[in-house]
């Protein structure tokens, strides 16, 4: 594991997947544990959109997300994610 030096390039109306096994963000020096189950909030600082706040669930199980979030996407698989 090692910081990524400049960040992450996102290009306007674009995105990138922060995933196990892939790019993620690490929490270091907690004081606690994360409680299974729950949701924490994290300001994600871009540099033209500045801070944004993202809600992320505390999954500790691994378990598969119950929904992507969005609708009118075909052809995801179990890579995708």
């Amino acid at each position: 594991m090692r910081p990524i030096d400049g960040g992450i390039a996102v290009p306007a109306g674009g995105s990138h997947a922060l995933k196990r096994g892939g790019d993620h963000v690490m929490f270091m020096g907690l004081d606690a544990p994360f409680e299974e189950g729950s949701t924490i909030s994290v300001t994600l600082t871009f540099e033209k959109a500045g801070d944004v706040v993202v809600e992320l669930p505390v999954d500790n199980d691994r378990k598969e997300p119950k929904s992507h979030g969005h609708s009118g996407h075909s052809g995801h698989t179990d890579h995708d994610r």
